[in-house]
């Protein structure tokens, strides 16, 4: 071939790639994915370095791995704290949740503002459409078929939320401002841009605002009534529409919900018939020791532009990798995968702008300001104060501020109360697959009032270059991406 030929061809071959770089086509990506795999997977093995940066060095600082056993040992007292914030703050209903199953919100549906996921401590116990409920507030109810129709594990489950277009739940005003009895029927979004629940059939429309109660009949046909008296949200009379003929100019009456339906879901239980034998108590392995984890080594940059923070892992849908899951350091959230090949997969780090992950905070107590969450029993005190967990919702990365920080969009629908700013340790919730709840984020000041608020979040020490990587992998069972 003509050395001419050669650089035309050659410079054809360049146009080509950069061209497919700005718009990826996906069935030449899967080929040339497969095409170049040998040659990745060569670069890794021939690289000096690549176990180091793999793992931490054996000789490394003692005072590093004290700091790394004491991280693991918050991510235990935070995850039994979780577990007994999801519990019933009213004695009433508390007594009666007792006879109840724990499970935790692992994903949604396609991504469905209706439906969630749950996985069950113990799956034997619920075997009916059962309510679902969280702290003292009501979701929705249990279906045994998905939405999707397709099959699940044996301990997973499908809960169809209130806020579903065909959701309907008899329900209470507990009391107005002049005392008067309402019946009504919640369920469903208004169409108004915020969260709240509509309102259908109240037997007295001149009732103001109180509190929503489940209260379905004696005779009601299903299980929802075992949720009688769990909370819906507040009722609210929202503007007239000045444009709205005067025969229909009547005040819109919605529920807004105390819980944020959208991206706060962690933690719930399913309520059982007192006829249901009680639930096996206890949980499966931590998290951090479930072998959902593989060893992940980062050998090359993943990001052109240096704006982005990323990096290449020698992990990919081979095995069990998906879009979504987490990198973690540790106990620590490293990052979570972007982009997924054969044998290798794109992650973006938190400093990466877009990076997403649902997120809730150990608020340090009030009434021991000097106490530090992650200092020796800091978390479990903390979740013991009165200001204890807050549900943050999903945090959306803005980009590095500075070395070691971070600085992340907050939407604030569950908003803090006070007038000053909190100092809260941040964790992963849960709710996304392939996010357990319980990584730790970093530190940050949480302003009060509503949203959105921008957080400026510290990394703990070692978060911008994380050592000791791995990487959530699919669980038995699950579906390959």
């Amino acid at each position: 071939m003509r050395p001419s030929r050669a650089r035309t061809l050659a410079s054809l071959c360049v146009a080509g790639l950069a061209l497919l770089a700005l718009r990826p086509v996906g069935p030449l990506e899967a080929g040339l994915d497969w095409l170049l795999a040998p040659a990745r997977v060569l670069a890794e093995l021939a690289s000096p370095l690549g176990d180091l940066q793999g793992r931490d060095l054996l000789a490394a600082d003692p005072a590093q791995r004290a700091l790394r056993a004491r991280e693991r040992a918050d991510h235990g007292r935070l995850e039994r704290g979780v577990l007994r914030w999801a519990e019933p703050r009213d004695p009433e209903l508390a007594a009666r949740a007792r006879h109840a199953v724990r499970a935790e919100v692992v994903e949604r549906p396609d991504g469905e503002l209706d439906s969630i996921r749950i996985r069950l401590e113990d799956p034997r116990a619920v075997r009916g459409d059962y309510p679902v409920v969280s702290g003292d507030a009501y979701l929705g109810l249990v279906h045994l078929e998905t939405s999707r129709g397709d099959e699940l594990p044996d301990d997973m489950l499908e809960v169809r939320l209130v806020t579903g277009a065909d959701a309907r739940v008899g329900a209470a005003l507990e009391a107005d401002q002049r005392g008067e009895p309402c019946r009504l029927v919640v369920g469903g979004l208004t169409p108004h841009g915020e969260v709240r629940l509509d309102v259908h059939h109240p037997s007295n429309r001149g009732s103001a605002s109180g509190r929503v109660v489940v209260a379905e009949r004696p005779d009601a046909l299903g299980f929802a009534r075992l949720a009688n008296g769990f909370e819906l949200g507040e009722l609210m009379r929202d503007p007239v529409d000045p444009d709205a003929p005067s025969s229909v100019r009547n005040p819109l009456r919605s529920v807004k919900p105390g819980i944020d339906y959208e991206t706060g879901l962690y933690q719930v239980l399913v309520l059982l018939p007192p006829t249901e034998p009680a639930p096996r108590l206890g949980r499966g392995p931590d998290v951090l020791d479930d072998g959902q984890w593989l060893p992940a080594r980062a050998f090359v940059r993943g990001e052109p532009s240096p704006a982005r923070v990323g990096r290449k892992l020698a992990l990919g849908r081979w095995h069990g990798v998906r879009t979504g899951a987490a990198l973690r350091s540790g106990a620590r959230l490293a990052g979570r995968v972007l982009r997924v090949g054969v044998f290798t997969c794109d992650v973006s780090l938190l400093a990466d702008p877009g990076l997403r992950v649902p997120a809730l905070a150990v608020l340090e107590s009030a009434g021991e300001p000097g106490v530090e969450p992650g200092v020796e029993t800091g978390v479990e005190a903390s979740v013991e104060a009165s200001a204890g967990l807050h549900v943050l919702g999903e945090l959306v990365s803005l980009g590095a501020a500075g070395p070691g920080r971070v600085r992340f969009r907050w939407p604030a629908t569950l908003e803090l109360d006070g007038e000053q700013p909190v100092r809260a340790r941040i964790w992963t919730g849960s709710g996304e697959a392939g996010v357990p709840r319980g990584l730790l984020i970093g530190e940050a000041q949480l302003p009060p009032g509503p949203g959105p608020h921008e957080l400026l979040v510290t990394l703990p020490e070692g978060g911008v270059e994380p050592k000791g990587l791995a990487l959530r992998t699919l669980a038995p069972g699950e579906r390959r991406p």
